[in-house]
């Protein structure tokens, strides 16, 4: 899943909030975690493959409505689920 500026932007503040009220705990386990998550050939693998998935997804749906935005709406009508395959509008 392919993250915007202003999903970057509101996961750090979400992010940074969350630390400062829990303290040094939380850094741990944020420390301890991002760490297994790097070493993890599995993880990886794992989110590698769902962006593979989302962009297939996403190419097979364009194809299938010739690009057009408005069929596309009109079958994807969540803007979570859209925005998620990539459609951002």
């Amino acid at each position: 899943m392919r993250l915007t500026e202003q999903d970057k932007k509101t996961l750090k503040e979400t992010h940074d909030k969350w630390l400062n009220e829990a303290g040094w705990l939380a850094k741990l386990f944020i420390k301890r975690a991002a760490k297994d998550i790097k070493n993890n050939k599995n993880i990886q693998n794992a989110i590698a493959d769902a962006d593979k998935f989302t962009l297939k997804s996403k190419n097979k749906i364009s194809d299938l409505f010739s690009g057009d935005k408005e069929k596309i709406k009109k079958a994807l009508p969540d803007k979570i689920l859209r925005k998620s395959l990539g459609f951002d509008f």
